[in-house]
């Protein structure tokens, strides 16, 4: 029951945060140098996605139990309670969906990691030249599944100093490794 309580509002309400992210994303990493116009892209898309997601959730908790008995039959009634929980928390949710859009535009993915790190221990390790290493090589592994890797190499270059910018070595390592053209050379 729980199952089908929880593909409702993930299918109406975060699938629409899912689609913008990947339709915003490039938009954003192209404004990764103007803050002010980045933060306003990001304070937009919020209205907007707002305007969709905050009605489509409350409606759904408000017509729960005429869903599940008109779409499912009485037999799933006992998920009604938990649908209409989760369409609230799916709402709410979505407010907050694309702020990580932001810090990936900005180069800066493993800032999760250093939250969650943050929360826990009350303190965060910096990220290394080797995460970021890994990072800019899971990028180019991700992108080389929709484009040559000749292209996805090239395009990483162009994004490489945005990954290492304010790190301690960042700007020697933006210079001196910016001429690679396939992974395994950034691998060596």
């Amino acid at each position: 029951y729980y199952t089908m309580a929880f593909r409702i509002p993930e299918l109406i309400i975060i699938n629409i945060c899912h689609v913008v992210s990947r339709a915003l994303f490039p938009a954003f990493s192209k404004l990764q140098n103007d803050l002010s116009a980045l933060r306003e892209g990001f304070l937009v898309t919020l209205r907007y996605v707002s305007l969709l997601t905050v009605p489509l959730g409350v409606g759904l908790y408000l017509l729960s139990s005429e869903f599940i008995t008109l779409f499912f039959s009485e037999k799933w009634v006992t998920s009604i309670p938990v649908m209409e929980l989760l369409c609230l928390y799916a709402a709410v949710y979505s407010l907050g969906f694309n702020a990580g859009d932001i810090y990936k535009a900005l180069g800066k993915p493993w800032i999760f990691q250093q939250i969650h790190q943050l929360e826990k221990n009350n303190d965060y390790t910096p990220a290394s030249r080797q995460l970021i290493l890994e990072t800019m090589l899971r990028h180019i592994d991700l992108a080389t599944h929709f484009k040559p890797e000749s292209v996805a190499v090239k395009e990483l270059r162009s994004q490489l100093c945005f990954y290492t910018k304010g790190i301690i070595g960042g700007a020697e390592f933006c210079s001196t490794d910016n001429t690679f053209s396939v992974k395994t050379e950034l691998r060596s």
